[in-house]
């Protein structure tokens, strides 16, 4: 049978791969030595080939690690066992492709790029029929660029979204498709929008100045919840990307849509300017210097979290609770509120304790393993432990001043009933690391806190409070 079955032609790029390798190796070289990102113009002034060989030399991404394309995998294994001859052909350096060959052990032979082929198109079909002579083949790909290929097979396999395949058949009728459709959720994930609940702080010192009937500062509220939600998907996708290599190594990480390959990693690198953008025209045309200053602070501050103080060990937390800190000062600075200063230290201490619970999580779930990127290992996980326990009751210490300062009684008729929030509060920060120090919380406290009855009940008892102290 093998002697009947035509040799199978496998691009790498998008169609084995669920990457681009090209992509990996520019965000690996942006990551670890962005200054040499200068030199991209002059090594693709020496031509396609020259840049691919020097990007894939100076960041080669871990090909372990690159999320393969799982019902095309099944194929050629499928194939391979009823003795078909498999030849991997790429337009990457085939170097890279000898790499995965070798940890898949499923093809013969390896066909690509060098410093002076670029191995594309046409290009590809000569190496090819260099290694097969006039022997007929199939060939399966994902792009334009493959049809000189397609051309030359006696049968055409497509991966790609339904459109395109039907694009295919119209010129190539014969072969096998893997349609892959544009996920939309995918897209959506990327953003994160359930992490904009965070941004819910914003309507906090309105709320607590007790003046959310008054109907101007909403519009000024959500034009600010907006901008920074925005601001944060942008910032998010900037993260996953620089982060794409490190996620695939993480348990749960590694499912995100750019480290799983849900979503190209180009499409990444222009939706996060374009969110980005539109979250600063909408702070820009809404809201007063002051609240377009707090967007622009909490930009910044998320985008020097995501390049380097992430790497550092309490530098990253104070980041975090920092992050959540701003957001309070752009709910008052956009709707012109006065901020208690009893109000922003109490959000530093409790957010510090958020901060270090979601390292906390981190370091447990890794089990024993260095936290990558993040400069934390298991040894520092009891400390980190303890810095955060302590930052949460600080927090209610805090709070528990204020109930005692001459404050308190300028907004608050009856504020002994504030007094019962203080075991509300101990008893939530005990629950939410007692959960996590059983396993039972996600990466990130949000989501946990999102998905927990215990939390909505204790959120209740705490609005009520606060609205029976203001009767």
């Amino acid at each position: 049978m093998s002697q009947s079955l035509p040799p199978l032609v496998v691009d790498l790029d998008g169609t084995l791969l669920r990457t681009d390798t090209l992509w990996e190796s520019f965000l690996g070289l942006l990551r670890r030595r962005p200054w040499r990102i200068l030199w991209m113009p002059f090594w693709l002034l020496q031509g396609r080939a020259v840049l691919k060989v020097r990007l894939l030399a100076e960041a080669l991404p871990d090909i372990e690690y690159l999320p393969l394309r799982e019902e095309v995998l099944q194929w050629l294994q499928a194939e391979r066992c009823r003795g078909r001859r498999l030849i991997l052909a790429t337009a990457s350096p085939a170097s890279v492709g000898q790499v995965l060959a070798q940890r898949l052990g499923l093809f013969e032979a390896v066909v690509g790029s060098s410093d002076t082929l670029n191995a594309r198109g046409k290009a590809k079909l000569a190496l090819v029929r260099q290694y097969l002579g006039e022997l007929p083949f199939e060939y399966l790909g994902n792009s334009w660029a493959d049809f000189p290929v397609w051309a030359g097979a006696v049968e055409a396999h497509v991966v790609g979204t339904p459109r395109f395949i039907r694009r295919v058949r119209r010129h190539f009728p014969r072969g096998r498709d893997f349609p892959q459709p544009l996920r939309w959720s995918a897209l959506l994930g990327l953003l994160r929008p359930y992490q904009w609940v965070k941004n819910l702080l914003v309507f906090l010192p309105m709320l607590l100045a007790h003046r959310v009937l008054e109907g101007a500062l909403w519009g000024k509220a959500i034009a600010a919840f907006a901008a920074l939600s925005l601001v944060a998907s942008g910032l998010y996708v900037v993260n996953d990307l620089l982060d794409v290599e490190a996620d695939r190594h993480h348990p749960r990480k590694r499912f995100r849509p750019l480290a799983r390959g849900d979503v190209p990693l180009w499409v990444g690198m222009v939706m996060a300017p374009l969110v980005f953008g539109m979250g600063f025209g909408i702070a820009g045309a809404v809201l007063p210097p002051l609240g377009v200053l707090a967007v622009g602070l909490y930009g910044g501050l998320s985008a020097a979290y995501s390049l380097w103080l992430k790497t550092l060990p309490l530098l990253d937390v104070l980041a975090l609770a920092g992050l959540y800190t701003v957001r309070v000062l752009a709910g008052g600075w956009a709707t012109q509120v006065p901020l208690s200063g009893w109000l922003l230290t109490f959000a530093i201490f409790f957010f510090l304790s958020l901060a270090f619970l979601k390292r906390y999580v981190e370091l447990r779930a890794l089990g024993g393993a260095e936290l990558p990127r993040r400069g934390y290992t298991s040894q520092d996980e009891a400390l980190v432990r303890t810095f955060g326990i302590a930052s949460g009751y600080l927090a209610v210490l805090v709070f528990v001043l204020y109930l005692n300062s001459p404050a308190v009684v300028t907004l608050y008729r009856e504020p002994r009933w504030l007094w019962l929030s203080v075991p509300l509060l101990l008893y939530w920060i005990a629950y939410l690391w007692l959960s996590a120090h059983r396993g039972r919380m996600p990466d990130d406290p949000i989501l946990f806190v999102l998905r927990d009855p215990v939390s909505y009940i204790v959120a209740a008892g705490l609005l009520g409070l606060f609205v029976l102290g203001s009767a």
